[in-house]
């Protein structure tokens, strides 16, 4: 029987390989240790594209200090396995599927809604705006975002079902494993989803178990299912994650100087790591059409009762996955890019070492603007957009409410020192950006736009 080669890892996993490192020799005395999962089996493509890219930017980034023991091929268990040994010490790491990375941050969820997105370059585009955004849910739910890829726009492959009206759904046998997300879309198209893990899918589609299943081209070839195959579904019916993770703890034992410098590359290194991505999956979906899978494109009327169906999603995951102002704030800057007046960010940028909050003139400029702002505010009887910024003693805010408080006194500071002169509202636009990035200009720092860390320890947000 005649076989596609696979390109990368026969595993959905593959995508979220991203710590296939070697590890570093014992005689380097490295100051740091850590110990990283994945369900990428060692020594295929993809662990040589890692080392292609990621071993030399840990290298320069941390000057060789930090030593990393890589468990491969999922023998520590998988996804939900790695998340349950970072919380309790046994892993410093994982590299996730968007299965995995969504169970770990519920907020990042958001990005996989269905027909979010049309293309990469609006998925390239978000990630560019609220990568640090996500990075913060990250953060507060105990984990670094260290890197931010992608799986795929994950199609249907089935055995026997075009997809491309809704009676099909209904009677498919479809997989789901990626989570309550997928499973609530399936049941708002007519289907009756079939929760089995994603290891078992091979066997439970050749046993006829399931006739279908969502998947990233890769896998479709790595699990040799394209083999039993009659129809692909090319509407792209959502767009995967995949991520790279690091525990709070762990990220911490790095050294602030060795962040900085692995931040400063982070953008870079992510595109090339996505441009490699992209092109074999690719690359597998042509071969399993050279190979004789039939592909399927749904008519434009057939689509519109689809993508009105999957889309209820939206409503039912909002309040529960994610914040219903998260998904606003996604679609306000898909509104914005589309109509072709697309917030801008400056790519990574050498800049000086750090500059500390400590320096008595800049802690005082900032102390200066804040009670400005502050006083402005009281007497233009600002107490409705005040409630972002506290909460009554001892309240915990939620993360997103932290969230917006953070960017609610950067917009009050940035006001007050005359860069900023729009709402002072918590919500990051194009104005706000280009604020933050005046005010990085100003102090030496890398023009990112981003509210981050390193801008809120800088600007005395926190500590």
């Amino acid at each position: 029987m005649r076989t596609i080669k696979p390109l990368c890892i026969p595993l959905v996993m593959i995508l979220a390989l991203a710590f296939s490192v070697a590890a570093v020799p014992e005689a380097q005395a490295a100051k740091t240790a850590l110990k990283i999962a994945t369900l990428a089996p060692k020594d295929l493509g993809w662990a040589v594209s890692f080392q292609k890219y990621i071993n030399p930017w840990l290298q320069r980034g941390t000057n060789d200090t930090v030593a990393i023991k890589v468990f491969w091929g999922g023998v520590m268990g998988n996804d939900d396995d790695y998340l349950r040994k970072m919380r309790v010490g046994q892993l410093q790491g994982a590299g996730l599927s968007g299965q995995g990375s969504t169970k770990a941050c519920p907020e990042f969820s958001v990005v996989g809604l269905p027909f979010l997105f049309n293309n990469y370059d609006e998925v390239d585009y978000i990630r560019s705006m609220m990568f640090a955004t996500f990075d913060y849910y990250f953060t507060e739910s105990g984990y670094k975002l260290f890197l931010w890829i992608d799986q795929d726009f994950d199609l249907f492959y089935s055995t026997k079902y075009r997809f491309d009206k809704l009676e099909d759904f209904k009677a498919a046998r479809i997989l789901t494993w990626y989570g309550p997300q997928e499973a609530t879309m399936l049941r708002a198209l007519g289907a009756s989803p079939v929760p089995l893990a994603v290891t078992d899918a091979p066997a439970s589609k050749r046993a006829g178990i399931i006739d279908t299943n969502i998947a990233p081209a890769i896998w479709q070839v790595g699990s040799q299912l394209y083999t039993i195959d009659k129809y692909v579904n090319t509407m792209k019916i959502r767009y995967s994650p995949a991520t790279v993770v690091l525990t709070n703890a762990a990220w911490d034992a790095i050294p602030e100087k060795y962040q900085d410098k692995l931040m400063d590359e982070q953008g870079d290194i992510q595109k090339r790591y996505c441009s490699d991505i992209r092109r074999d999956n690719e690359r597998c979906l042509k071969a399993m059409l050279d190979y004789g899978v039939q592909k399927v494109t749904p008519t434009p009327a057939a689509m519109a009762v689809i993508q009105k169906r999957a889309m209820k999603v939206y409503d039912d995951m909002s309040g529960n996955m994610y914040p219903v102002e998260l998904l606003k704030e996604v679609r306000r800057y898909l509104d914005s890019y589309r109509k072709g007046k697309p917030a801008t960010v400056k790519a990574s940028v050498p800049k000086p070492e750090r500059a500390e909050v400590a320096d008595k003139a800049h802690a005082a400029e900032i102390a200066k603007a804040h009670a400005a702002t502050v006083e402005a505010q009281k007497k233009a009887g600002g107490e409705a957009k005040a409630e972002v910024a506290a909460s009554a003693p001892g309240q915990k805010l939620s993360a997103w409410e932290e969230r917006k408080r953070q960017i609610f006194e950067v917009q009050k500071m940035l006001k007050g020192m005359g860069l900023y002169d729009d709402d002072v509202d918590g919500i990051i636009g194009p104005n706000t950006r280009e604020a933050v990035m005046k005010y990085q200009k100003q102090k030496g720092l890398a023009e990112t736009g981003s509210v981050d860390k390193r801008l809120l320890r800088h600007m005395g947000v926190i500590k």
